[in-house]
């Protein structure tokens, strides 16, 4: 659980392109 925070809190303070964000997204509910 603890990297799962870890990812949406860096996601979240860093701006990522629209792109990026459905990928980060992806990853985050395969890995949670």
């Amino acid at each position: 659980m603890g990297s799962f925070s870890v990812t949406f809190s860096l996601l979240n303070s860093v701006p990522v392109p629209g792109s990026h964000l459905p990928v980060g997204h992806r990853q985050i509910n395969l890995r949670g």
